[in-house]
């Protein structure tokens, strides 16, 4: 927009009546501008203009867009006054006794809001907690900042008495805000992340009606997963790992695990003749593979044998060191084998086909997950 020489905006004020459908234009004349003549246009010997709404429409685009931008900051002005006013309100005089002006807020209205400023925070504090080299050493930091409609809300999300002593910064338990804000944690890579140290700092603006929470750093878990390889047994990575190995196999290079806990995995065999019918007594096999946890001692897989679902069950018992593989019926395969693998090789089982449920252990197995 345009500005013509001489014609200095923060020298205007503007006053709006509402009632009579006027806008009053206030032009202060600027200095050096002695004559009626070099004054610029719209300004007035009284250096004031009243504008009707006919008038209004009528104006010059260039003099009603620079009117409208004049019009914003007086109510921008306007708003950051009330807002003052409101904050330097006396307080109420009761039976001789000072006292805050009461809530219009009713305690179901304080305590949903107060439910829904807990969901905000925790959202916000999730965002936060991404993965980076930081996370393991426990440098990261985080922190939430929000306004808060009224102390009343504010007191209530952090389960206070509202007559309690006023503070500017108060330190929270880890535990006392898990209770209130319940255990926050986010996905990050191979893991998750979640809060630690003894406590969370609260800081509060009572004037502005803002809050702060700071947090300890956002580390992994002291004991982080491990996940091993399809492909490379017993390879494992540890959950939080910065770089995944690339596994090899015969037919692919690529990286592939599955969680520490054992659950069986079909991992090859041939269930289905279909082109195969030139191969002399072919007959279908199936293979599982398995990497026990006797932190994680039991495990179900469904195997779906074309007309019903069977449950291979994969248990360990840690007092004997035995694993075993149960099925609760026909597998439909001639034969099936079995491996597990542990910290002393891979032993391998093979059973016969079965139309009944059927089982198979091995012993003295060490789990390279443990």
């Amino acid at each position: 927009m345009a500005i013509k020489r001489g014609y200095f905006r923060h020298n205007r004020s503007i006053r709006v009546d509402f009632s009579q459908g006027k806008l009053e234009h206030v032009a202060a004349v600027p200095e050096g501008i002695g004559t009626s003549s070099k004054r610029p246009r719209g300004i007035e010997n009284d250096a004031t203009r009243t504008y009707t709404m006919v008038e209004n429409r009528t104006m010059p685009y260039e003099q009603l867009m620079d009117v409208a931008m004049e019009l914003n900051l007086a109510l921008t002005a306007a708003r950051q006054q009330l807002k003052e006013l409101q904050s330097k309100t006396p307080l109420q005089e009761t039976n001789g006794n000072r006292q805050k002006p009461q809530s219009t807020w009713t305690p179901e209205q304080v305590s949903e809001k107060a439910r829904q400023m807990r969901e905000l925070a925790v959202k916000g504090i999730q965002r936060q907690m991404k993965w980076q080299p930081s996370c393991k050493k426990g440098s990261t930091k985080w922190s939430f900042e929000a306004v808060a409609p009224n102390k009343d809300v504010f007191l209530s999300m952090l389960d206070l008495d509202p007559s309690s002593k006023p503070f500017k910064l108060k330190k929270v338990s880890i535990g006392e805000f898990q209770t209130m804000f319940g255990a926050i944690s986010a996905s990050c890579r191979y893991n998750y992340l979640r809060i630690t140290g003894e406590n969370v700092n609260v800081h509060w603006k009572e004037d502005e009606s803002t809050f702060r929470l700071s947090g300890t750093p956002t580390v992994l878990p002291d004991v982080a997963p491990r996940y091993v390889s399809l492909f490379q047994v017993p390879a494992s990575v540890e959950g939080g790992d910065r770089e995944a190995p690339v596994l090899k196999s015969e037919s692919n290079e690529r990286a592939a695990f599955w969680t520490a806990g054992g659950r069986p995995r079909i991992v090859n065999g041939e269930i289905r003749q279909a082109n195969n019918k030139w191969t002399k007594n072919r007959a279908p096999s199936l293979t599982f593979e398995a990497v026990p946890s006797y932190d994680h001692s039991t495990h179900i897989l469904p195997y779906y044998n074309g007309e019903e679902v069977i449950n291979v069950t994969l248990s360990s018992a840690t007092e004997w060191q035995t694993v075993t593989i149960q099925r609760d019926g026909d597998l439909s395969v001639n034969k099936t084998q079995i491996v597990f693998y542990g910290k002393n090789g891979a032993k391998t089982v093979t059973t016969k086909a079965s139309r009944t449920a059927g089982s198979a252990q091995v012993s003295n197995i060490k789990s390279i997950l443990d």
